[in-house]
């Protein structure tokens, strides 16, 4: 499915705020998102070919939206960079396995959480993008990322073989603090930015919360299908959730939900964040299509961007990135 390619040069016309939100509008039209005709011989038989380099991960600086951070895989490797998109500066900040997405905390630090292959060790990290010196949290067996908690001095992660108990660590030290039982983990798809509530999206895209204090959970969005992540507005009760059938602006109080993107087989967007500054949703658009020739409907090309919309998701455009 080709789409005008927009790019972040062309001048935006609207600022959207929470509070222009319409959730009583019409429903987003979805017919023009189709999936791809079945290829000859099953999906089996397709064969899938990045264009663009696929993205594994993205976050943005709460104190600054210009400065983003992403994790890209370039030559079978793991590349997390750095970019400015007002200055242009783009940095490589590592290169390796990289488990979750990067988070960025509003003290300045980021959270990597990595695996050295040659060594078969696990590492937790923190870094200031700008600085790009890693600094050791410890070696521990994380592998679904790691998340701040609302004032960054403590950190939450699952460890490996572990699901289901959630590591509380301190973020000065790295030395361990305490643990939670029994709250499900999927992918690095969680969140602890809010004091003693940590949220996270179950496989099936719906947003659950836990009151780490009170032990009670609830549900707060109820997906339909696999999840792309999610992120908090500032409103403290408004998010962007992603899932295989869209992405949505939903309020978790008055359980009104609106969707702003359609997503199938041949479109998709996932790990959004949010740009406080900017008022604008950024997140990674997937983009699938028959080659040309098309081979029996076996050659799919992907194309994979980083892409910026309003908050009613309107005027998305493409972000250029340095290759």
């Amino acid at each position: 499915m080709c789409q005008h390619k927009n790019t972040l040069d062309s001048p935006m016309t609207k600022v959207i705020t929470i509070k222009d939100i319409n959730y009583s509008t019409a429903p987003l039209d979805c017919g023009a998102c189709q999936p791809l005709p079945q290829p000859v011989g099953g999906n089996k038989g397709a064969s899938y070919t990045n264009q663009t380099a696929a993205f594994l991960g993205l976050t943005i600086n709460p104190n600054n939206s210009n400065e983003i951070v992403y994790t890209r895989v370039i030559d079978f490797i793991n590349k997390v960079y750095y970019f400015n998109l007002k200055t242009k500066v783009h940095q490589l900040l590592y290169s390796g396995y990289i488990y979750g997405t990067p988070r960025w905390h509003s003290t300045g630090w980021l959270l990597l959480a990595t695996y050295d292959t040659l060594l078969n060790e696990r590492c937790l990290y923190k870094v200031k993008p700008t600085e790009g010196i890693l600094h050791l949290l410890g070696h521990y067996d994380t592998e679904t990322g790691a998340t701040w908690n609302d004032t960054g001095d403590k950190v939450a992660f699952y460890p490996y073989k572990k699901r289901g108990t959630l590591y509380i660590i301190d973020a000065q030290t790295g030395a361990f603090i305490d643990s939670v039982l029994n709250i499900p983990a999927f992918y690095s798809f969680f969140d602890w930015t809010k004091p003693n509530l940590l949220t996270r999206q179950s496989g099936s895209g719906s947003i659950v919360t836990h009151h780490l204090l009170h032990q009670t959970q609830a549900l707060i969005f109820e997906g339909q299908g696999t999840p792309g992540g999610f992120t908090w507005l500032d409103d403290d009760k408004s998010m962007i959730v992603s899932t295989a059938t869209g992405l949505y602006i939903t309020n978790t109080e008055t359980q009104q939900t609106k969707k702003l993107k359609c997503a199938c087989q041949s479109l998709d967007y996932s790990y959004p964040v949010y740009g406080r500054q900017h008022f604008k949703i950024y997140a990674i658009r997937q983009t699938l299509m028959i080659g040309n020739p098309p081979r029996n409907n076996t050659n799919i090309q992907v194309y994979n961007d980083l892409v910026q919309m309003n908050l009613d998701g309107s005027e998305e455009r493409v972000i250029e990135l340095p290759q």
